[in-house]
């Protein structure tokens, strides 16, 4: 079995240390250094330490005390030119956001403020992480011989790369002894295969004259898993015939059997089962008796009528049963009591019975044993009888169904025979449990029972279907368009506001005039008075009779009816404007007067206003209810042209007059 590993993580661990060890001056205080620089090969970050008071041994062969360390981050290497980041201090951290070749220079001061040491540390992170399709984890059978093969894609160029295996069995890791492009193991347990590839990076030092090299390594993994193996052996002891269903098989007999599976891995696994049978032993029996004694059954008394099972142990340490119908027969003495509810011949035990009494009749049993039958037959006649009406004199029975309007009125009665509890249920959801009953029905559709019985226990129903329909009076209701009546306008149209309205319903108006009535069958008449103008007002009566044909079941025809009364009142809103007025102190038409409305009083919200020519108000006056109201011109205006404004409310509609008034003294 051949495994390829397809996929490589890239890591690139660069370590360097920073800082030389310097020459040590004549001081008691020694100051130590620690700088430890992890450089990953994405470029994600640099990190270094700096400790204090600690002795630092470095490769150079002078040791310093130091004040003061510089960092200073270049994009080229050498360095040249601008630092892009400076910062001091024993801990810095800098992120390098470009790809490409990096330098560090570390600058380590004395404290005179004079230059001890300075090194330059470049290194490349142009390595991009690699991610390949990762192969999926395999599963082999226990004790399989595994070949894994580099199947990356420099497998066949190394160059400047070297491979290396690495083998994971739980908290074990072993580096193979071998660079070779596949490898054969046996795997027994879960197993983790690790290949990598090192790849070295250049660190320069400008104080040395070596060139130090970290390795960044690619690396890849394929976990292969050992797949279980099945050895089950079962033994199995029934002590009843039975079927087992055991791996697909039907086994009824005894004996030795063996399964073998294949898993989906290629794996065997074996199943042996071991079964004994043991068969019961059983026995059935019957015993029948008509006396009341008990009965001894394998050692055990049983004194009344059952089944009964009794089991004994045998050598196998399977049960074996003898099981016990017992039926024990007693001498009956049966006593019936029949109720004849309509006086019919009865049968009891093939023989006819027509007279009511008591009677004795033996018989032998299906078991043998003797019996009697006692019948007590009794007469419990019911016959329901009844009648209907609407006026309590004319009596009629269920033949013909009652057809009025509402609210109907019916009596009812019954004279049945034999019936001592009755119940009348009339159709609306009401009862009664008299003989006679009244009921009055309101628009809608009923039927009618009555429910008889007595202390026989014979019941009889009566059933009058559809026996009252009723329906409901048409509700008349109008109104008139204009509401406000008056001399100026007698004339109106009648609104018919009545229900039902449709081809059923038939109308009569009756209109009252000054020289009698008119009457119209329209829907919706328009009428028109000629009223008589010295009058203030003039009432009319206005009436509307409706009469609904309302077809029944029966095909009869029920006509229903309502009329509605209502009185229009005609005001007088005669109103006259004088254009003239002549306030010279003769005491005739000294006063400009509105004539009519005081006389009619049609108008009672009423709003006066008179201007001059040039729209100034001289005169207004609300609510004008006496002569007193009426505008006398005053002294001091002169004679001339003048306008009115009249605005009027009431009981004959909203009037509104503009006008000119002439005064005229001379």
């Amino acid at each position: 079995m051949k495994l390829h590993v397809h996929s490589l993580s890239l890591l690139l661990l660069l370590l360097g240390a920073l800082c030389a060890q310097a020459q040590q001056p004549a001081k008691t205080q020694q100051t130590t250094i620690a700088i430890d620089t992890l450089f990953y090969c994405d470029g994600t970050f640099l990190a270094c330490n700096h400790s204090t008071n600690s002795y630092l041994s470095v490769s150079d062969p002078f040791q310093v005390d130091t004040s003061l360390t510089v960092w200073e981050f270049f994009d080229v290497c050498p360095p040249s030119g601008i630092p892009i980041h400076c910062d001091t201090g024993g801990s810095v951290f800098y992120q390098f956001t470009q790809q490409g070749t990096h330098a560090v220079r570390v600058l380590c001061y004395c404290y005179n403020d004079s230059l001890q040491f300075e090194k330059i540390y470049c290194y490349n992170n142009s390595i991009e992480h690699t991610t390949l399709p990762l192969a999926s984890a395999d599963t082999v059978c226990p004790h399989s011989l595994v070949t894994i093969v580099d199947a990356t894609p420099w497998a066949d160029s190394l160059e400047d790369l070297e491979r290396r295996w690495m083998v994971e069995n739980g908290p074990t890791i072993n580096t193979l002894p071998t660079t070779a492009d596949s490898i054969d193991l046996t795997i027994d347990e879960p197993t983790i295969i690790v290949l990598q590839y090192l790849r070295s990076e250049i660190i320069y030092d400008l104080y040395k004259d070596s060139i130090g090299l970290a390795y960044c390594p690619y690396s890849g993994q394929v976990t292969i898993h050992t797949a279980p193996m099945v050895n089950d052996h079962d033994t199995l002891v029934f002590c009843v015939d039975t079927t087992l269903l055991w791996h697909g098989q039907s086994l009824t007999a005894s004996g030795f059997f063996v399964d073998t599976h294949t898993t989906r891995y290629g794996c065997d696994s074996s199943y042996y089962l071991s079964l004994t049978i043991h068969p019961d032993f059983v026995q059935y029996d019957t015993l029948v008796q008509c006396s009341d004694s008990a009965i001894v059954y394998h050692g055990q008394t049983f004194v009344q009528s059952g089944n009964y099972t009794i089991s004994y142990p045998i050598a196998s340490g399977c049960d074996s049963s003898y099981h016990l119908l017992f039926e024990q027969h007693k001498h009956y003495s049966f006593h019936d009591t029949v109720n004849s509810c309509d006086g019919s011949d009865y049968r009891y035990h093939e023989r006819i019975y027509t007279v009511p009494g008591t009677y004795m009749l033996p018989y032998t049993t299906h078991a043998g044993c003797d019996s009697i039958y006692h019948l007590q037959l009794n007469d419990y006649t019911l016959m329901g009888r009844w009648e209907f009406s609407n006026d309590h004199e004319h009596w009629v029975n269920d033949s013909i169904p009652f057809e009025s309007c509402e609210p109907f009125h019916l009596y009812m009665r019954h004279h049945s025979v034999g019936a001592t509890q009755t119940q009348w249920l009339l159709g609306d959801g009401s009862s009664s449990n008299l003989t006679s009953v009244l009921h009055s029905y309101s628009a809608g559709l009923y039927s009618i029972s009555l429910l008889l019985s007595n202390e026989g226990g014979c019941a009889d129903t009566l059933l009058f279907p559809n026996a009252v329909q009723v329906f409901a009076n048409p509700k008349v209701q109008f109104d008139w368009d204009p509401a406000w009546a008056n001399y100026s306008m007698p004339e109106i149209t009648l609104i018919n506001q009545s229900t039902p309205l449709d081809s059923n319903a038939h109308f009569l108006w009756t209109i009252e005039h000054p020289d009698g009535y008119d009457t119209f069958s329209d829907w919706y008449p328009r009428y028109r008075w000629t009223p008589a103008n010295e009058v203030r007002e003039q009432s009319f009566s206005i009436a509307l009779a409706e009469h609904y044909y309302n077809p029944t079941l029966s095909g009869n025809t029920v006509v229903c009816s309502d009329s509605s009364y209502r009185t229009i009142t005609l005001r007088n809103d005669y109103l006259y404007f004088p254009n003239v007025v002549t306030p010279n102190g003769d005491g005739i038409n000294d006063t400009w007067r509105i004539v009519g409305l005081l006389e009619f009083g049609c108008y009672p919200d009423n709003h006066l206003y008179i201007y001059n020519r040039w729209g100034r108000l001289l005169y207004e006056r609300h609510y004008i209810d006496s002569e007193d109201d009426f505008w006398i011109p005053p002294t001091d205006i002169p004679d001339g042209t003048y306008y009115f404004r009249f605005d009027g409310k009431g009981d004959c509609g909203h009037a509104v007059h503009n006008g000119v008034i002439e005064i005229l003294r001379r």
